[in-house]
């Protein structure tokens, strides 16, 4: 019985990842129109960390614009992947021209 419990307990914790997106600071939207958004420039850059411990990759904005040439950054998004404890994932995304 305690064995089951056990399992149950790690395969429950380990399915509880997540996937956020945030907007940071002060940011003025008044000037994106969302609706034309697939017409600008995008670039991503990543950071991947396993258990925690092995990271690789950059989330830096500037990382982000030279992947997607972009010279004028308009808008700026982060997202978040996870599953608890065992993989992260997090993006920064940019939008410009």
């Amino acid at each position: 019985m305690n064995k089951s419990f056990a399992a149950l307990v790690l395969v429950l914790f380990g399915a509880t990842g997540c996937v956020s997106a945030q907007v940071l600071g002060n940011t003025d939207l008044g000037n994106v129109n969302f609706l034309r958004l697939s017409e600008l420039k995008r670039g991503e850059a990543c950071r991947t960390a396993y258990l925690g411990i092995f990271r690789s990759g950059s989330e830096d904005i500037r990382v982000a614009a030279e992947q997607g040439e972009v010279a004028n950054v308009k808008l700026v998004e982060k997202t978040t992947e996870k599953l608890t404890g065992i993989y992260q994932k997090n993006c920064t995304v940019v939008y410009g021209n």
